[in-house]
This record gives structure tokens, sequence and C-alpha cells, in this order.
């Protein structure tokens, strides 16, 4: 479900006196994480995904614009504003950083004034960015992601999976029997019963990766990145558990007194032969396999 904006700095150099200059000048402004390498920096980049990059010039295992060139390349990294620190200030220097994809720089010795200023004017712009991004990606009635985040969310998690490695979960998530309940309570009632579910749903959520959209109508989809068959099967459990919990009475259920929800898993690991779609429609099956055997259950597929 949507959050509120909160910030956090990544600052990637190798100098310990910067990065403790940096922190004390911005620790107000934002939460700020430090990388002494170009590799550790990409990996932060990857697990934190900060609101804004801070970049050195020179690394000691590798150079900052190959960073820099690195992290546009990735679909989920490329958004982060990345700000370079170098001690020079020449036509060049400016040049390359902002050929590589950064969005200004800042030239060493870094003055206070200056420093905050800067990354305030570009905390200030990806939030903007985001709060427009976020409106156009929610859902007007339950205040989930919209199918339209989905597909860019699928997209960009399955790329770093890719990457980086590890699973990918999903989890397609169906009201059983909706139509009816459409049918005998309203659609007032319909809208809030869709509502209340996509609540209980977003609260058995346990990571801080995982994403829940409404992919249409009844349909709800979890994407669970680093979670395996096991462990995505025990939080779908939970998630259908926590719906009959509502106890929202559905009188022409076929399952029951209550609303339900069936659930069709599907789980990717890098290297397989496979893609987001792939994924979806083996999600769709399981979903199918389900609602066959009787709703108001979880089936995996691999």
């Amino acid at each position: 479900m949507p959050t509120s904006f909160s910030r956090r700095i990544l600052v990637i150099d190798d100098s310990p006196e910067v990065a403790k200059l940096l922190y004390t000048l911005l620790s107000d402004m934002a939460e700020i994480s430090v990388a002494s390498s170009g590799q550790r920096g990409i990996h932060l980049a990857a697990t934190l995904q900060p609101t804004l990059i801070l970049l050195d010039f020179q690394l000691p295992d590798m150079d900052g614009l190959a960073v820099c060139g690195f992290l546009k390349k990735d679909a989920l990294l490329e958004p982060i504003p990345v700000m370079m620190l170098t001690a020079k200030c020449d036509v060049e220097t400016e040049v390359a950083a902002l050929e590589a994809g950064a969005v200004d720089y800042l030239t060493k010795p870094l003055q206070a004034q200056v420093v905050r200023a800067r990354v305030k004017a570009q905390l200030s712009l990806r939030q903007q960015t985001l709060q427009l991004q976020e409106l156009a990606n929610v859902d007007g009635l339950t205040g989930l992601y919209n199918r339209r985040y989905f597909d860019a969310a699928l997209k960009a998690e399955f790329a770093r999976v890719s990457r980086y490695g590890g699973e990918l979960t999903l989890a397609m998530i169906d009201i059983d029997d909706f139509k009816n309940y459409n049918d005998q309570m309203g659609h007032v009632q319909g809208d809030i019963c869709l509502r209340r579910v996509g609540q209980a749903l977003a609260g058995a959520m346990r990571r801080p990766g995982e994403v829940l959209t409404r992919y249409g109508g009844e349909e709800f989809v979890l994407i669970a990145p680093g979670t395996g068959a096991e462990d995505a099967l025990a939080l779908s459990e939970w998630m259908r558990e926590r719906v009959l919990q509502l106890a929202l009475p559905h009188p022409s259920s076929s399952t029951g007194q209550y609303v339900t929800v069936s659930i069709g898993l599907s789980t990717w690991q890098a290297g397989k032969c496979l893609d987001g779609l792939a994924l979806l429609a083996l999600a769709d099956s399981a979903l199918y396999v389900a609602k066959r055997h009787g709703r108001n259950r979880c089936h995996a597929l691999e």
C-alpha cells in the first residue's frame, strides 16, 4: 500500500572525513547511509532505494562515472537522482557528470551552505515527482496501487532479480463469488467489501519490498521479491485467514456464510527461462485450480 514519503540519502565516498561531514550537514534532512566503494554503493542502492545518491568521482574499486552509468541502466535505480562529488571544477568534469546521468555535482572542499541548498532542492524535487507518480498509480477505491503500477513494478522487479539473483513470487487473489455478492448486496456494499478486503490483505504484508495492487474488479495481486514458495504459501494462508476473520456476511457464497478469497501463487528463481507475463499466467492458473477445488484456499505452481 502507498506509504508516506521518507527521505534517505546514500553517500558513496571512500573518505571517512567527507562521509562524516555530509552526515553532519544533512542528517536533519534525511536518513544517511554510507558506502566506501562502488560495488558496495550499487548493492546498497538496490537494497535501500534511497531518495538521493551523493557519489564521489574517484572510488577505490571503480570510477564514479561507471557507477553512475550502472545505476542509470537499472530499471529500479534509474529514477534516483545522483549528485557527483569532485575536487575538479572544470567544464569537462561537469559535462562528463551530466552525460553519465547525474543531475548536479558538488565540488570539494564542500561548502556547507551550498551542499545543504542543492541537496534540499533535489530532495524536494524528488518528493514532488514521487507524489505525482503516486497519484497516478493509486486505485481510487481501495487506496492500493493500481494495474498501471503493477505492470511497471513487475517489470522492474523481474529485471532486478534477473541481475542480482534471488526469487520472486506473485500471488493472484480473487474474492469468491463476488458477482453474486454485488447482485444481492448492491454495489455500495460491494465497494465497501473491496476496501475492507484490500485493507486486510495489506495488513498481512510482512516485508518492505512487498507490493499489493488492485489488479482489476475483485482481483488483487501481491508482488513478493525475495520470497520463496514455502514462505509465500504461508503468507497467502495468512492473507486468506485475515479476510475470513473480517466476517463480512455473504448470503450467496458457495463456501460459507462470510466473504472469502482464493489465492494462486507462482514463484520464479533467477536463471529460469520465464518472463513476468509467464509468471503472472502461472499465478492465474494456480488461482483457477484453487477455485476449481472449492474456493477459499491457496494453491501454488512453480
